[in-house]
């Protein structure tokens, strides 16, 4: 079954990417990046509120979410320069970071 959902995710990831590229003959980056806010906000925020928040661990994540901020966004400003199949391709290398972190410093087997 995991097969499936894996597979259901790549073309949901590649489908995604072109619409951001089309979305870019509309907005800005800039654009993308608050409409993607908002679209996540509206999924995130009830989860949160159900499960609860800690509100004292915010203080200490609050640099980790600036950093993945400017990371959310420079991914919308190479969609929007690049050709997606070359962007697409490139960004789609992220699953190799933690692959190689956790080897070289966890010392997990892969």
């Amino acid at each position: 079954m995991w097969f499936y959902y894996a597979l259901f995710a790549a073309i949901l990831w590649g489908v995604g990417q072109i619409f951001v590229k089309k979305g870019t003959a509309s907005f800005t980056p800039f654009g993308d990046n608050v409409i993607a806010t908002l679209i996540q906000l509206l999924i995130v925020a009830p989860f949160l509120l159900i499960v609860g928040i800690n509100l004292k661990s915010i203080p200490s994540a609050l640099p980790y979410a600036f950093m993945v901020a400017v990371l959310y966004m420079t991914y919308y400003y190479v969609i929007s320069k690049g050709q997606i199949s070359l962007t697409a391709t490139g960004l789609s290398g992220y699953p190799l970071v933690p692959l190689l972190l956790s080897y070289i410093f966890l010392h997990e087997v892969l």
